[in-house]
């Protein structure tokens, strides 16, 4: 996919510019981020449109600490 090309290229910075530019309308670009979303574990990473029609956000999910991970750090 042309979005996930984009962000590879430049290093996954947190926002890209729309790959497609402004040929592509705000239900194209929702209905993309719905697709990459949906084949990802949302619960890691998420692919969002950044509010004004211009680009795109990807940002990971940070992850509970777990007890076992919190005892380790008292020894």
């Amino acid at each position: 996919m042309t979005i996930l090309r984009a962000f590879e290229a430049a290093g996954w910075p947190p926002r890209i510019d729309d790959p497609h530019g402004r040929k592509s309308s705000d239900e194209t670009r929702r209905r993309d981020m719905s697709n990459l979303n949906r084949g990802l574990d949302t619960s890691l990473m998420k692919f969002e449109c950044d509010g004004d029609g211009t680009g795109f956000l990807w940002k990971k999910i940070p992850q509970p600490k777990t007890a076992k991970s919190a005892k380790r750090r008292k020894r």
